[in-house]
Parts: structure tokens; C-alpha cells; sequence
């Protein structure tokens, strides 16, 4: 899964955000944003996450290869 940012508009990932079709095939039906890959990280790095060991979170709208 790729982050749509400004910096990367003009590559593939301006097609995602773009809904050029591909944005389509993700449930979320867009690409995701950099505050969703922090909202991801503060909770791992959390309190709340003090009793979670070896896990791998999946932050991809709920695509999947």
C-alpha cells in the first residue's frame, strides 16, 4: 500500500488519490493518508499497546495482495 502526499502527486499514487480507477479496488474506495499511517503508529507507540508484542498492523483500507 502506498501513501498519497503532495511530494508524490505526479506518480501513480496521484492516481490513487485522483480515484483514477485504481482507488476503485480498495474497500475504503481511497488511498490512504499520511495521518493514517500516524494514527497507526501512536498507538503502537502507546500506552494502550503495552501488552501487544509481534504484531504486524495492516494499514491499507482494507486491501490485501
Amino acid at each position: 500500500m502506498q501513501v498519497s502526499t503532495d511530494r508524490r502527486s505526479h506518480t501513480r499514487i496521484g492516481a490513487l488519490a485522483g480515484n483514477g480507477g485504481q482507488a476503485d479496488r480498495i474497500p475504503v474506495g481511497r488511498a490512504a493518508q499520511p495521518d493514517d499511517v500516524v494514527r497507526a503508529v501512536m498507538f503502537f507507540a502507546s500506552p494502550a499497546a503495552d501488552f501487544v508484542t509481534g504484531q504486524v498492523l495492516a494499514v491499507a483500507g482494507g486491501a490485501h495482495l
